[in-house]
């Protein structure tokens, strides 16, 4: 109850406060009233005086407002209110903001009416308008006051800031902004360029004119106090052409010379002309001067900055090559011609200048006078001298047009090699070589072939920079011819093909070739090749590996699987057949003897198993016992250990565990089905039987 009675109490005071304070307050469009009803949420936030001067209550609707006092709208206000609601006892009504109601319209880019503060201007009454658009007219806007029209500068107090120049705005106030007459009668995009171009004044008779050899003629408006170089400054300067100790004014009275040299050498500020609203300022051009008396040499040539220089009494020769530049990287020094005014030619050696200047004098320059720099007649070195080193990338080896290209950071690899006119037929388009200008030698690799061939992204292209090398090798000629190429192919890029082969020797490798591949290069395998045997070196891997193919088997199954995987550095050894040396060395061999389809000697393998070993033997025949297969071990000296092995068990049940360990030098024997037991068996029963059928047929009988 206490708290209440606070808040009521509270309430009370800043009503009875309000009140007070704004009696004699005139309400006005823009204002933001708050008016207090207990519980009420419709009533929680202020209701601003729109420009019509009422205000929209919930229930009741709009009420005028404008040009009244608070006290007289809060009776109005309980007159209404107490249709709809019942306690209005605690009603009281306040200003919350006095504000202002302002519409912006013309060339602004959002014209609408804007609302500012008690003290808002005219400047932030166009900010709230989105600002003006480019090609506005500031200098004669307009403000709009209960039907009279009042003229103001907007553009001067942009310049000195005398917010005395700007009208003070009221609620209901028009700001209208006109454009420029440099518009047009079609509304388009309008830079401050082009408005420069043409000035940015809208009456000539107050403005400044200025035409003629400056940067940017046009009409500009005039400022109190402007003078001729600030005339100027407003048209971008002049021009290099203008005679700028004859520039021309023309006001009210004759036309008035004026020297911007002679002001410039001396800086006697007497000497300026007045500029007053209506100047205008012509600048000649100087050509007309040069020909009636300058003394004006000529530089032309391989120089860096050929043209025509001023020259004066005691000018010399060098003095005229050092406003030019000097002689550029192209100059031929030793060939200097120098034209003289009367039809006179003489030559000037600056490179014998150099060592012996007092046998060599300067020749003497004049007025009129030519001094032209011949190109080097050596076009072979020019190619290389066109471009500077740390400008241009080089590009050499097996491309159409090697040279030196100057480079820029938009170009790609591809410019570049456009540039060079592409590859030749023999350029090895998988291994591009780059060496980068950083001087440490770390070499690139780029694969150009595989590039083409996926479709070719642009990020994956090598980066290249303004220095870089770029090489091109060179593919091997056809085999048969390739030992005099190997100079030209790199070992790591190499694949050794030995043995019994047509062309043994050293072949290039890429990532298109496979086995087959390079064993065709290689005019393939001799009719005395062992292709069962074919061994694989594999050279370029961390570790020592190497492989064994058998040749003969691939052709019989076609699995791919068998083929080695080959990689550049790697060796290929084709040994000869050599029956007698390979099967009587039982120290390396498995026999294979009894109910198979090939019995004999063969090539021991470890990755082989038994199975394996029979399988070479072309299997077991149909009449094998291969429930007792038996495997001879020799361990040295005449010691022999005999196993056995039931392949018929392993099959039905397989397990890897149960198979044995061959070891090269054992025999393996597989027995005929009529050695086992079983069959024995079976032939003396079968004799027996035939005893007792005799005996009983002779019984019967």
């Amino acid at each position: 109850m206490k708290l209440l009675f606070f808040v009521m109490l509270y309430f009370t005071f800043l009503s009875a406060s309000s009140i007070a304070f704004a009696q004699g307050d005139i309400i006005d469009s823009g204002d933001q009233l708050f008016i207090f009803m207990p519980g009420e949420k419709e009533f929680e936030k202020p209701f601003q005086v729109d420009a019509s001067g009422s205000i929209q209550l919930p229930e009741v609707g709009r009420i005028y407002v404008k040009g009244k006092t608070l006290t007289a709208v809060l009776e109005d206000l309980k007159q209404s209110l107490s249709v709809v609601f019942r306690d209005i006892s605690k009603l009281y009504i306040e200003f919350r903001a006095r504000e202002k109601l302002v519409t912006v319209l013309g060339y602004v880019n959002d014209p609408r009416e804007v609302v500012l503060p008690e003290l808002g201007n005219v400047q932030m009454a166009l900010n709230k308008a989105g600002g003006m658009l480019a090609g506005a007219q500031l200098d004669n806007m307009q403000l709009q006051r209960d039907g009279k029209v009042t003229i103001f500068n907007f553009k001067r107090y942009l310049e000195t800031g005398n917010e005395t120049l700007l009208p003070a705005l009221r609620s209901g106030d028009i700001i209208f902004v006109p454009s420029s007459p440099l518009t047009g009668n079609v509304q388009m995009i309008f830079d401050a360029r082009s408005l420069k171009l043409g000035g940015d004044a809208s009456d000539t008779q107050k403005a400044v004119t200025v035409f003629g050899e400056v940067n940017a003629p046009g009409t500009f408006s005039y400022v109190p106090g402007m003078t001729i170089i600030e005339s100027l400054m407003k048209a971008n300067g002049v021009t290099r052409y203008a005679n700028v100790g004859k520039i021309r004014i023309i006001g009210a009275k004759e036309p008035q010379m004026f020297d911007l040299k002679h002001y410039l050498d001396t800086g006697d500020v007497s000497k300026l002309p007045r500029i007053k609203p209506g100047t205008t300022i012509f600048v000649p051009i100087q050509v007309e001067d040069i020909k009636v008396g300058l003394q004006v040499v000529y530089v032309m040539g391989q120089v860096n900055k050929p043209g025509a220089y001023e020259g004066r009494e005691g000018i010399t020769f060098m003095d005229m090559l050092a406003n030019a530049g000097g002689p550029n990287r192209y100059a031929d020094t030793q060939q200097i011609r120098v034209l003289k005014m009367n039809g006179e030619t003489f030559r000037f050696d600056l490179k014998k200048y150099t060592d012996d200047p007092a046998s060599n004098p300067f020749p003497e320059i004049g007025g009129g006078d030519v001094i032209f720099l011949p190109e080097k007649a050596d076009m072979i070195e020019k190619s290389w001298l066109i471009e500077a080193h740390n400008e241009a990338i080089k590009i050499i080896g097996a491309v159409k047009n090697p040279g030196r290209y100057q480079w820029d950071d938009d170009m790609t690899f591809l410019d570049l090699l456009g540039h060079a006119e592409g590859p030749t037929e023999k350029a090895n388009l998988a291994k591009i070589i780059i060496v980068g200008n950083d001087g440490l030698g770390k070499r690139l690799f780029f694969d150009l072939e595989q590039f083409m061939k996926v479709g070719g992204d642009y990020l994956t292209l090598p980066q290249l920079s303004a220095g870089d090398t770029v090489m091109f090798t060179e593919l091997p000629d056809d085999p048969t011819d390739n030992k005099s190429k190997w100079i030209k192919q790199e070992s790591e890029s190499s694949i050794y093909i030995l043995g019994a082969v047509g062309s043994p020797g050293r072949y290039a490798f890429n990532s298109r070739l496979d086995f087959l591949d390079l064993l065709s290069a290689a005019d393939g395998p001799t009719n005395d090749a062992d292709i069962k045997h074919i061994k694989v070196t594999h050279r370029n891997r961390r570790y020592a590996k190497t492989s064994t193919l058998d040749l003969d088997m691939y052709f019989e199954t076609g699995d791919e699987t068998l083929l080695p995987q080959i990689l550049p550095g790697d060796t290929i050894y084709i040994p000869a057949k050599s029956l007698q040396g390979v099967l009587n060395n039982t120290t390396n061999i498995v026999q294979v003897l009894g109910a198979v389809h090939n019995p004999g000697r063969y090539k021991y393998d470890p990755s082989l198993d038994i199975v394996g070993i029979l399988t070479m033997a072309g299997g077991p025949t149909s009449e094998a016992y291969i429930d007792r297969i038996v495997i001879v071990t020799k361990h040295g000296g005449m010691q022999h250990t005999a196993r056995t092995f039931n392949m018929k068990h392993y099959f039905i049940q397989p397990d890897y565990r149960d198979i044995p360990i061959i070891h090269a030098g054992d025999t393996i024997y597989i027995p005929n089905e009529k050695e086992s037991n079983w069959s024995q068996l079976m032939d003396i029963l079968g004799s027996a039987l035939s005893v007792v059928t005799l005996f009983i047929v002779g019984s019967s009988l």
